[in-house]
């Protein structure tokens, strides 16, 4: 027994002289999850990072901004996500959620704007809508009542008689949520389930499939995928306003946002790149005037915003010592 407990020691003592340690190594890739609208200037990043740095391309998941933020929020360790990409800010109750899992080391970045756009298919003549209107459309209850407009001509007679049917994301989607709050406004947020609102994906190129196939809908898109598909969808003016870069970058366009980025602090000093793979996605390089997401449909912020929150994530790296 004391020889087998002698050998078990020199063991450890000789692994410890040559720097090998009985603990796991950290996870050799970054991992991201979060919301759809996001994904496709995420996986543009990665592939940059990847090639300026010759690092492991980073994992990132398609999960919608609600359900991202519950994988992110699961603790904290190699088994769990580095970040969460959001198209809204994080509520005081998942954040509350997050530390109760010891997730509460937590930087936000505000990445740049974006814009929640009701379409129809591009051979269909455009029409106006308001938040009042969409409100009229898709409330569960009017008045206390159920709704009772199915047609677009039983909200106001200037309206098309045409039948109220809208394809969206899921109650998962960042894109949802936000689409919710800003027609609900004080109203209780809770959409019809009559077949009016329609749970069509939470990736948006279903959602155009299935326009041309039922031309009569409307889709709800994100700014950034219209402006790569203006060709298959025409976007509505909501009160009376268009959805363009100036319009939601001055906040005039009434379903304007902001897209954000979550990082676990922690997570900093143990995933190897992972500082610098927040520092590609908001460099000058990636989201500022001429950045290489603008051509993606991003909008950028304004410089001396963006620079500040660079200047988070460089101190952010100095604090914890970020493995490069």
């Amino acid at each position: 027994m004391f020889e087998t407990r002698g050998r078990l020691f020199f063991l450890t003592f000789l692994a410890s002289l040559l720097g090998v340690s009985a603990v796991v190594h950290a996870r050799p890739y970054i991992h991201a999850v979060g919301s759809s609208a996001i994904y496709p200037f995420a996986i543009a990043v990665a592939e940059t990072f990847h090639l300026k740095t010759r690092l492991p391309t980073p994992v990132i998941e398609s999960t919608g901004t609600g359900g991202g933020i519950k994988i992110f929020c699961t603790g904290v360790g190699d088994h769990t996500s580095d970040i969460v990409l959001a198209s809204r800010p994080m509520s005081k109750q998942e954040r509350q959620y997050c530390a109760q899992q010891g997730v509460s080391d937590i930087l936000e970045i505000a990445l740049g704007f974006d814009g929640i756009v009701v379409a129809t298919p591009d051979f269909k003549p455009p029409f106006s809508l308001s938040r009042e209107k969409l409100y009229l459309a898709l409330a569960e209850k009017i008045n206390g009542q159920p709704n009772q407009n199915f047609y677009w001509s039983d909200i106001t007679p200037d309206l098309p008689h045409q039948k109220i049917r809208l394809l969206g994301p899921s109650a998962a989607s960042g894109t949802r949520e936000t689409f919710t709050a800003l027609i609900m406004g004080h109203h209780v947020p809770k959409l019809r389930h009559d077949g009016v609102y329609v749970e069509a994906s939470d990736q948006e190129t279903v959602i155009v499939q299935k326009l041309q196939l039922e031309p009569e809908a409307l889709g709800i898109f994100s700014f950034s995928f219209l402006m790569l598909n203006s060709d298959k969808v025409t976007p509505l003016p909501i009160d009376e306003i268009t959805p363009t870069f100036k319009t939601i970058i001055s906040g005039e366009y009434p379903f304007s946002r902001l897209f954000y980025l979550y990082v676990k602090n922690d997570h900093i000093e143990r995933i190897k790149g992972l500082g610098r793979f927040v520092e590609e996605f908001i460099s000058s390089d990636a989201i500022g005037p001429e950045g290489y997401l603008v051509s993606y449909g991003f909008i950028p912020q304004r410089e001396e915003k963006r620079r500040l929150e660079e200047e988070k994530m460089r101190i952010l790296m100095r604090q914890k010592k970020a493995v490069l």
